[in-house]
């Protein structure tokens, strides 16, 4: 036992304790007291996240397994998502709206105010998404059976590159569609009138 007036004591773990103290005078006579010490746990945190990974935007619901030891409850959750944002909750849903590799932070209090704060570092990578862009390199107002070339001016963001295209022409008769996964394609429209064209990109 320490002899000192005042001490410090680093209990082991968390449960009911007793702390008792001796006093002895200088003549040998002694009294003792005996308290109750009751060191309450910290919250065991932990958590993932569904998806992991995916295109921008990304939105991610938490996986939480925190729990605390005993009968205590966690009465606060707030969570630092590593792009900027926050967001609270016991299992929130989150929307990641930039691209990049991201730690997410997860702060827990008890309802007797004990705290435990856990860093996974990058746990969401949310991949660029692809910017599509393209113009007629010949010209958009052209005559019947002309054939119209392409200028794809598709990007997207490093490390990501862009592995597939597709091309969809829909006929002004409504009756006809054309499909092309080249990068850049030529075609005759077979047609007279307004045509509806777009590209869709996907990346990896």
């Amino acid at each position: 036992f320490p002899s000192h007036d005042k001490t410090s004591q680093l209990f082991p773990g968390w449960g009911d304790y007793t702390a008792t103290l001796a006093v002895v005078t200088n003549h040998g006579c002694v009294d003792t007291v005996t308290l109750p010490v009751r060191v309450n746990p910290r919250p065991v945190v932990d958590f993932s996240a569904d998806p992991l990974q995916g295109c921008q935007p990304l939105t991610v619901d938490m996986l939480n397994t925190s729990y605390v030891p005993g009968s205590d409850t966690i009465s606060v959750w707030n969570w630092t998502m590593g792009d900027g944002g926050t967001t609270t909750g016991v299992t929130p849903t989150y929307t990641y709206m930039q691209d990049g590799t991201f730690s997410v932070t997860l702060y827990a209090v008890t309802n007797r105010g004990c705290d435990t704060t856990v860093t996974i570092p990058n746990l969401i990578t949310v991949h660029p998404k692809p910017n599509a862009s393209y113009s007629w390199a010949n010209t958009s107002d052209f005559c019947f059976k002309e054939t119209l070339f392409t200028n794809n001016q598709s990007t997207v963001n490093a490390p990501s590159t862009i592995t597939d295209y597709n091309w969809i022409i829909t006929y002004p008769s409504g009756t006809g569609l054309f499909n092309d996964t080249n990068q850049n394609f030529n075609h005759v429209f077979p047609e007279v009138g307004l045509y509806r064209d777009w590209e869709t990109d996907r990346k990896s």
